[in-house]
């Protein structure tokens, strides 16, 4: 399936997105791999040994590449690339050979020469995964010239690295290390290259759009097959080259910038999804105006990503953690700031905070790595903006806005390092961020406890902070921004407006005089807009009154869901633990009704948010040892027990917003999203009940008729997955069995709906979904494409109670197709298989059957580096 892709002479620049690409593989797969033709110097290893890279060691090249000519000539079963590279050796250092990167399982060399003079194969030395060239050859000189000829096959790159064929359409997936496995080239971000000239060449008929970087400068047809040539203005490393070949349609409007220039927007796709991209073209003109606002940039990501990139590997988090705090700010200002954070928050517990507690904890600048592409992770991605984050907490938007200028100011066209972004914040704002490194250098997730009292004769409140990192007990202090306020129980008034703390020590206490007199109690909000990626945690242990009082009154609007939040989780491990009392139940009756009824929340998503239950991922990371049947089993019983108290304000509610959607225009604004999203919220609460054949039946039929009247995807996709769990009662089987079915017939072959379908029935809560998920393995429809295996495995895995079943077939079944796919796709596999490696955070009998599942991967013979690091680090 092609990559989402919008390309054009603006939006080429810098298409490729996301990772690739493994070094090679051991062993046997790789000989098998060797083409025939490539001259070696010495009977070489198929495939260099993977060796662990460390931070440390980073080191410039000899030579740089400052220029790049591409020839493309596609034919099918074979591509051959004509590379023409202008290099100069580095001044600041001594004399050494060309080292060039290549993959030689998927380029084969045909020739290589310095200058216009073609070298022998003794002239050279060519490896597994590199292709030198001796300092000899170009000794003395103050540029050369290299030229290389290669083949590769994009019909049978499997990998999706490098250039492959998806369905009818070529594409280019070169980050991070992809562009080894289209040419021979010094694979790596600090080597930025002018690429003056890109030749693209294939059939008219078959391909009639070739796509590149940059600027279109000529076409040309030659009987049958016709030729693009761009040329891209703007140095760059190799992992943004895109090119995408294909039969694609695309729409085109204009844009004019914050200095004048009217500029063409394009954005393909496949030809029958053309009609589905005007949302995207506005989407892209109000990010673009956003970008301008907010930064003074046109196009912010060409400067983020491309004008200004990363020194090497390890500063990853550099761009990627400031690409994705601007679209969090971005669809916050678009819509609701809280909405927005809310969400962002959400998926940073589920995915990055388990990831941050396991053997694959590192920094948001990892100290060394094997496959690279192991580290395009929640934590460089989704910590990485958080710790971007702190900075505009501590500075302010002024002041941040200062430090991004700073920033540009001194690396416009240069690759640099974490430490560049941290020295410029601090230097444009006079501000110490030394201690601020250690969001750098130490993994794990903090854990900040709070104490407090308050002195009636004073009338000053007083607040005690202490940090820790459980996981981490070695590591120091953080610099920690806390958003903090107090608010009277009595009615809510704010009794001190938000502030920022910054806690550096290990412990630090805080006293702060009130204006007036409270009417209740100083409650303190901790944490406002999760202020820093950490825990927060009572000393005292959770204070009810407070949460209450937070939870109804505070005028954060994160806090006062996650003070909610916080409230349901402590009911849910009660129920866990049978220590759940009907007082503890009639509280979270009265703050859920607070929630249903309070006239003081005009956003129904925030009002949706709030009456959701934190997901069964979310509350393991809360739990010492994870029982995932038991988490299920309470989480559903609350659910349920609150659906039967509140049927009759459910329905009501549910009905009324029945009307207002039914009854009026499909919108795609807050207002209209915030109104589906409570809708259907309600709809699954009033679904839980299932306790026998009367209320299974009854469930299925609201949600089918939920479904049945539906006008968008969320809400079809709000009512299967409900009915997707359904059985126990034939009609609503039935039912369950038909809407699925029609989903399917609807897609007609789409194949982003399609993956819908098959995740909707491996996240299913039916009884035994490793039987459905088995059987789908089969359908007609699954294949190795790596959205459709996220989409049906990776589901499986998320499936909480599903896949951590007693008897371990979940983990078997998972773990065999880790093998296959590690054959195929080494970077999907080590994905995959990421959902077997917390197994010491699980009882005995379970941690034993995912341990042996991952001595079985461990022992496979040629298991790539990818799914080799990953195994390896868990079972250390």
């Amino acid at each position: 399936m092609l990559r989402p892709l919008a390309a054009a002479p603006l939006l080429a620049r810098g298409v490729a997105a996301g990772p690739s690409v493994p070094l090679g593989r051991f062993t046997k797969a790789a000989r098998r791999l060797l083409p025939s033709r490539t001259r070696l110097l010495s009977t070489a290893a198929a495939a260099d040994a993977p060796a662990e890279i460390f931070r440390k060691d980073y080191r410039q090249p000899s030579n740089w590449v400052t220029d790049v000519a591409l020839d493309f000539d596609i034919v099918p079963g074979l591509t051959t690339v004509s590379a023409s590279l202008l290099c100069k050796p580095n001044e600041g250092l001594e004399p050494g050979p060309l080292v060039l990167d290549g993959d030689r399982s998927a380029v084969e060399l045909l020739s290589v020469s310095v200058d216009g003079a073609e070298l022998a194969a003794e002239d050279y030395e060519l490896t597994g995964s590199k292709l030198e060239i001796p300092e000899r050859h170009f000794r003395g000189r103050s540029e050369f010239r290299v030229d290389t000829k290669v083949t590769i096959k994009p019909e049978t790159n499997t990998q999706l690295s490098g250039f492959y064929k998806s369905g009818p359409i070529y594409c280019s997936q070169c980050e991070a290390e992809g562009f080894r496995r289209i040419t021979y080239y010094p694979d790596r971000p600090d080597n930025m290259a002018t690429f003056s000239r890109v030749s693209v060449t294939a059939d008219a008929a078959a391909n009639p759009v070739l796509l590149s970087n940059g600027n279109l400068l000529s076409s040309s047809s030659s009987g049958s097959r016709h030729t693009a040539v761009w040329s891209d203005p703007f140095p760059k490393p190799s992992y943004l080259f895109a090119i995408v070949v294909g039969d694609l349609a695309s729409i085109s409007s204009s844009y004019e910038t914050m200095s004048g220039r009217d500029v063409r927007l394009e954005i393909f796709s496949e030809r029958e999804n053309v009609g589905k991209l005007d949302y995207a073209m506005e989407a892209l003109k109000k990010s673009m105006k956003w970008d301008e606002d907010k930064f003074g940039l046109e196009y912010f990501h060409n400067w983020t990503g491309n004008r200004v990139t990363c020194r090497s590997w390890f500063d990853l988090t550099l761009k990627e953690g400031l690409t994705v705090f601007r679209d969090q700010e971005f669809s916050g200002d678009l819509n609701s700031k809280a909405v927005q954070r809310i969400g962002d928050v959400k998926g940073l517990r589920g995915r990055q905070f388990a990831e941050d507690a396991g053997p694959m904890s590192h920094p948001i600048r990892p100290e060394s790595y094997i496959a690279m592409d192991n580290f395009y992770t929640a934590t460089v991605y989704s910590k990485g903006a958080e710790i971007i984050r702190m900075y505009h907490t501590l500075l302010g938007a002024g002041g941040f806005r200062k430090g991004m200028d700073l920033y540009f100011e001194r690396h416009d066209g240069q690759a640099v390092s974490c430490d560049d972004f941290r020295a410029a914040m601090a230097d444009a704002n006079g501000k110490d961020f030394g201690q601020f490194e250690r969001w750098y250098l130490q993994s794990g997730t903090p854990t900040v406890a709070y104490s407090h009292s308050y002195d009636v004769a004073a009338n000053t409140f007083s607040l005690t902070l202490k940090q820790s990192t459980p996981t981490q007990p070695g590591n120091l202090p953080f610099h920690i921004p806390v958003s903090f306020g107090i608010i009277d129980s009595a009615g809510g008034a704010e009794l001190l407006s938000t502030q920022v703390l910054e806690l550096k020590e290990a412990e630090a206490t805080f006293t702060f005089p009130l204006a007036g007199a409270p009417a209740g109690t100083p409650t303190p909000s901790l944490l406002r807009g999760f202020s820093a990626p950490v825990k927060l945690v009572n000393e005292k242990g959770e204070d009810d009154a407070m949460l209450a009082v937070l939870a109804a009154y505070d005028t954060d609007g994160f806090n006062r869901w996650e003070n909610g939040q916080k409230y349901y989780a402590k009911v849910i491990f009660e129920e866990l633990s049978r220590t759940c009392s009907a007082d503890g139940m009639e509280k979270l009756y009265a703050m859920f009704e607070q929630t249903l009824t309070s006239a003081t929340i005009e956003d129904d998503a925030i009002r949706a948010y709030a009456m959701m239950l934190p997901g069964e991922s979310a509350l393991s990371e809360e739990m010492s040892t994870i029982d995932p049947p038991g988490l299920k089993s309470a989480r559903t019983s609350i659910k349920k027990q609150i659906a039967t108290r509140f049927e009759p304000q459910l329905r009501a509610m549910y009905e009324r917003l029945s009307k207002d959607v039914e009854g009026s225009a499909f919108k795609v604004d807050a207002e209209s999203v915030g109104r589906r999203m409570l809708r259907n919220v309600c709809l699954d609460y009033l679904c839980s009940p299932r306790d026998g054949p009367e209320q299974i039946k009854a469930a299925a039929e609201l949600a089918s008729g939920h479904y049945d009247r539906a006008a968008c995807m969320t809400d079809k996709l709000a009512a299967l997955g409900i009915l997707s769990g359904v059985e126990g009662e034939q009609s609503a089987e039935e039912a369950r069995d038909g809407a699925l079915k029609r989903f399917y017939d609807d897609a007609e072959g789409d194949a982003l709906v399609v993956n819908k379908w098959f995740g909707l029935q491996s996240t299913s809560g039916k009884a035994d979904v490793l039987a459905d998920v088995k059987k789908l393995t089969e359908h007609p429809d699954f294949s190795l494409n790596p959205n459709r295996v996220r989409a049906l495995i990776g589901g499986f895995t998320a499936n909480l109670a599903a896949f951590h079943r007693e008897d371990g077939l979940g983990y078997a079944f998972v773990a065999d197709w880790v093998k296959e796919l590690d054959a195929k796709n080494p970077q999907l596999a080590s994905r995959i298989v990421g959902c077997l490696i917390n197994f010491k955070r699980y009882d005995e009998g379970r941690g034993k059957l995912m341990r042996s599942q991952l001595e079985g991967i461990r022992d496979l013979d040629g298991l790539s580096p990818d799914t080799g690091e990953v195994v390896g680090r868990a079972l250390r």
